[in-house]
């Protein structure tokens, strides 16, 4: 009896080990000059089924989950990434995962600089709006309709001469 006890323990801690999953990885920066402003600010966040896991993301921008025990896994980042994205991922055999993701801290887009970047001008640049806009018709050549979904992180301007969103 007491041999049965102790391979019945023995099996049920490996089946718990078995089921235990690893993620590392880096976070790539979209703008290296963003380093200094995520290494303060910036948290990683994991959800693997109904735990959520926060880490800060230090200098090295590497960094690694352990003891998952969900096959589902997803991604986020505090603050928010402009624009807002996530990322998911599931273990199908392996119990290890190596992973890059993406960040973007500061919205690359500006209010101020009206200037498009491909023909340098603003000739040609009109404003972006968003959301159910009524416009008369002889404004409608002065704006660019950009749609009704915002992400927080849009361009304001757009070249109609290049047919660029910025």
């Amino acid at each position: 009896m007491r041999n049965l006890l102790s391979v019945l323990l023995f099996l049920s801690f490996m089946v718990t080990v078995a089921q235990k999953k690893s993620v590392s990885g880096t976070v790539k920066l979209d703008n290296e000059k963003h380093r200094e402003f995520v290494v303060k600010n910036s948290y990683i966040i994991l959800e693997a089924g109904k735990k959520k896991y926060r880490k800060k993301i230090d200098e090295s921008l590497m960094f690694r989950f352990n003891n998952l025990r969900s096959n589902e896994i997803s991604f986020s980042f505090e603050p928010k990434s402009n624009p807002n994205v996530s990322y998911s991922y599931s273990f199908d055999e392996a119990d290890m995962l190596d992973v890059e993701l993406k960040y973007s801290p500061i919205c690359k887009y500006s209010k101020e600089n009206k200037v498009c970047p491909n023909c340098k001008s603003e000739e040609f640049v009109v404003p972006i709006v968003y959301g159910l806009v009524f416009l008369k018709k002889e404004d409608a050549d002065k704006y660019f309709l950009g749609g009704c979904v915002t992400f927080g992180c849009d361009p304001f301007w757009y070249c109609k001469k290049d047919d660029l969103r910025f």
